[in-house]
């Protein structure tokens, strides 16, 4: 799932806005974000107040989201290659940084390509051309293990180099 993307920690307020896009936002734990985000130095009304919340009130939560990423000048991306490249690249970071490997880099690649219908302009981003090799992975018709890495690290480094 790609709410774990952040390896369990607390994603920034730029990457929650990454989900939010995508409607991968999980409401419930969106309070606890706010309060980590205040302890790290971002203040507001909103976020204060979202903060309050137990996450149990989805629409409360929802309806002030926009208000949050505005006090933090945070854009929520609205094209879906502006959403789909910056989701690539924080998987190609946890690529590079090692906390992620090949196989659940292309998982997640397909979970981002299949949330945003499979766009063409996305599928030509660097990790949008792993499409399919999830599906792979799991069959003997597709490449050798050996290959399917070295194809996911070349296409990592390509989306961290475009970034």
């Amino acid at each position: 799932m790609l709410d774990n993307l952040g390896g369990g920690s607390t994603p920034s307020p730029a990457f929650a806005a990454l989900l939010w896009a995508l409607g991968r936002c999980y409401e419930e734990r969106v309070p606890w974000w706010a309060a980590e985000w205040l302890a790290q130095g971002w203040d507001g009304d909103a976020l204060r107040t979202l903060a309050g919340l137990n996450g149990k009130d989805s629409a409360a939560v929802r309806d002030l989201m926009p208000a949050v990423f505005a006090e933090l000048a945070v854009t929520v991306p609205g094209p879906d290659v502006a959403v789909a490249a910056g989701m690539f690249t924080h998987i190609a970071r946890m690529w590079a940084d090692g906390r992620a490997g090949e196989q659940w880099v292309a998982q997640k690649v397909e979970e981002v390509l299949c949330d945003l219908g499979y766009p063409r302009e996305v599928m030509d981003l660097p990790l949008g051309a792993l499409y399919r090799v999830a599906d792979e992975w799991q069959e003997v018709w597709g490449r050798s293990e050996v290959e399917l890495r070295a194809a996911v690290g070349e296409a990592c480094r390509a989306q961290l180099r475009a970034d």
